[in-house]
């Protein structure tokens, strides 16, 4: 359902997005509950604005957020701008988390090169295949409960990481859905 506002509202908020205020500040300033009904009346009032319309100032900490950590959608929060126009410009100035200038040490996520030899071995396609092949010999069925399909892992029977050299080795991998899974690492903990 949706809200009517009163002309006086509309008229405001148009006056407060002339005077430089983002549509998002607007609507929070005469408590709109959607941004989008004000993003409506400027589109009527013909006074939507281009990125390149905001002060640098503006642009600056944007950028600045942005290589801080803050998700697009967080820092046009903070500043009352558009996620896309954020995400737009971070583009335009080569700062797209996806183009590869924001991978490794670079990431805002980078803990200093922590990934863990596991981690490390389960991306491999030798890795892949060896838990492809423990499926197809098991028939995609959980070998504790019976189970079919579903979420299932491929366990290894002898730890790999206190067995090196079985790590890959088919008669060392057994199919168990995702409970049964947990149940036999309980079961390890409760043994060891």
């Amino acid at each position: 359902m949706s809200t009517k506002y009163p002309q006086q509202t509309k008229k405001k908020a148009i006056e407060l997005y002339e005077s430089g205020l983002s549509v998002y500040k607007v609507a929070q300033k005469l408590k709109v509950t959607a941004p989008t009904a004000v993003y409506s009346w400027v589109k009527k009032a013909q006074l939507s604005r281009t990125f390149h319309q905001y002060d640098k100032k503006i642009k600056e900490s944007a950028k600045v957020l942005y290589c801080d950590g803050l998700t697009s959608k967080e820092v046009a929060k903070e500043l009352g701008l558009g996620q896309t126009t954020v995400l737009r410009w971070m583009r335009n100035i080569g700062l797209s988390r996806g183009n590869g200038q924001c991978k490794g040490s670079k990431h805002y996520l980078w803990k200093g090169g922590v990934t863990s030899e596991v981690q490390k071995l389960r991306k491999t396609n030798k890795y892949k295949k060896w838990r492809w092949s423990v499926f197809v010999r098991d028939n995609f069925t959980c070998q504790r409960c019976g189970q079919k399909g579903g979420k299932l892992n491929a366990h290894h029977i002898l730890s790999y990481i206190d067995h090196p050299k079985l790590q890959l080795c088919l008669k060392n991998g057994v199919t168990y859905c995702e409970p049964c899974h947990k149940y036999a690492h309980r079961e390890l903990r409760n043994v060891g």
